[in-house]
């Protein structure tokens, strides 16, 4: 996804992609725990990112949740636009019944990304919950993206 993303966005338009960007946070035990946000989009002249975007592969429920969670924790200390988690599964019920963030994460700004794809990535069908630029949540269930 990194290399896409570089291909694209940072070829096209300019825009700095970092896979992996480090942060620091002291945790509930005094001591320094290390975060990993998966990708981040920002501006050259930008300190902060215009996205970060936390991948999950076939995340169960307590997975997600701990995804969402932890997104919301980079996002904190990034300040990016937007937050991004971007979950890839095989199970059917990924895109027909996507799970949601609860509500407090996503007024914060979380939006969701669910895709399913068969084994060989010829079929591709997302759903998705964001916000768009008005700030109103929009939803996305069960679109085919491939074939």
């Amino acid at each position: 996804m990194y290399r896409i993303l570089v291909n694209w966005l940072a070829k096209l338009h300019g825009l700095e992609i970092t896979g992996q960007w480090h942060l620091e946070q002291v945790g509930d035990d005094g001591s320094f725990h290390y975060l990993y946000c998966d990708l981040t989009i920002k501006k050259p002249n930008n300190p902060c990112p215009e996205a970060i975007l936390k991948l999950v592969a076939t995340g169960s429920i307590p997975k997600l949740i701990k995804h969402f969670d932890r997104a919301i924790k980079y996002a904190d200390q990034l300040r990016p636009k937007e937050v991004w988690i971007v979950h890839f599964s095989r199970k059917d019920s990924v895109v027909f019944d996507p799970y949601w963030p609860c509500e407090k994460l996503q007024d914060k700004g979380l939006n969701v990304i669910h895709f399913w794809h068969d084994e060989s990535f010829e079929n591709v069908r997302m759903s998705a919950r964001f916000r768009d630029g008005t700030g109103q949540f929009c939803e996305i269930i069960d679109e085919v993206i491939l074939p």
